[in-house]
């Protein structure tokens, strides 16, 4: 269960294509000039690797900045995104509503996601002001299908992307897709000639979200480990059982071959008690794993179910593990010769 729930985190659609595209973080407290960083982005415009970028304040994955609702009677703060007029092309955002932005509005529009026009109960774009961050409020003129602003433990939030070219926090790459080798060389060689005293720090989204859940796959490493410990350990004791009951019931196999029985005759003989054991183990365990395993997920705002063949692949993997285990021995005794068992009866 732990396993498909990091696999479903990792390859479900976060609502804008995470591959091939690289975050670059500004220094910090805009320590960079503003033309310093136009120029950067501008040569890298001239690299026929680089499809598209844009600047902002603020990208999936890391928000720093939020505002109120600027409606009476609605009191969940909005998150915010400053963004340039290729944002939304950039991280391939979809337009549900509404029209690209025209560049003498810059400063005093912006565009809402799915969830905060829910939020709102607003169900068209006429007259609509998101009435906060500058006197007059900004003119919402689109919306855009809701995307994931941050891990999957969190619901997706109401979000305004406010339209300014002024933000500058980070620099959003799309690369064209083959390798990129050649084109980090360009952009670190663009870095070192127009922001020469920052380091140039970076990192690809998908590689970043991913990262979002490393605590969890070292859980699922752990839990493997100690389930393959406990596996181990059930292994030899029901082993040491085996060699005991077998032991114990050597002359009643005996007098049993004696009158004809077949070794698959004993076989189930000395079997059908493990059988027993292990059906008790799985009718106590099924629940108890279930119940943990749902207290596990709800830390998720999306994830996966738990599959009602998950419980039939274990018990059914269990049991061949434990009959596995004890048939050797079990094929042992019932393959003894009697005389032996009743050579001193």
């Amino acid at each position: 269960v732990i396993q498909k729930q990091i696999h479903y985190v990792k390859h479900r659609d976060l609502g804008f294509n995470k591959e091939q595209l690289l975050r670059i973080d500004l220094p910090y407290f805009a320590q960079v000039d503003d033309g310093q960083v136009s120029a950067f982005m501008q040569h890298l415009r001239q690299s026929p690797h680089v499809v598209n970028l844009s600047r902002s304040v603020g990208v999936p994955g890391q928000i720093s900045w939020y505002m109120g609702a600027g409606v009476e009677g609605k009191h969940e703060s909005i998150s915010i995104i400053v963004a340039d007029s290729l944002f939304l092309k950039t991280f391939g955002l979809k337009i549900l509503q509404g029209r690209e932005v025209l560049p003498s509005e810059f400063g005093t529009v912006c565009y809402m996601n799915e969830t905060a026009m829910k939020y709102y109960e607003w169900e068209d774009l006429q007259s609509k002001i998101y009435n906060n961050g500058r006197k007059g409020g900004y003119q919402v003129i689109g919306v855009v299908e809701d995307f994931h602003i941050a891990s999957l433990y969190q619901k997706i939030r109401p979000l305004c992307i406010l339209m300014d070219d002024q933000g500058i926090e980070h620099i959003s790459v799309r690369l064209a897709a083959g390798p990129v080798g050649q084109t980090m060389d360009f952009i670190r060689k663009a870095w070192k000639e127009y922001i020469p005293n920052h380091p140039l720090e970076f990192e690809f989204y998908d590689t970043w979200f991913d990262s979002m859940y490393r605590k969890e796959e070292r859980f699922a490493n752990a839990i493997g480990i100690f389930a393959l410990l406990a596996i181990g350990i059930s292994c030899i004791g029901i082993l040491g059982l085996a060699v005991l009951v077998s032991e114990q019931r050597t002359k009643e196999i005996g007098i049993r071959k004696v009158h004809g029985a077949k070794i698959d005759q004993i076989l189930f003989l000395l079997n059908k008690d493990f059988l027993k054991w292990i059906a008790i183990a799985f009718v106590i365990a099924s629940p108890l794993a279930y119940f943990v395993m749902q207290k596990w997920l709800e830390q998720f705002s999306y994830r996966t179910g738990i599959s009602w063949w998950v419980f039939v692949l274990s018990g059914v993997s269990v049991l061949f593990l434990a009959l596995f285990t004890v048939s050797w021995q079990t094929l042992r005794a019932a393959r003894t010769n009697p005389v032996e068992a009743l050579r001193y009866e």
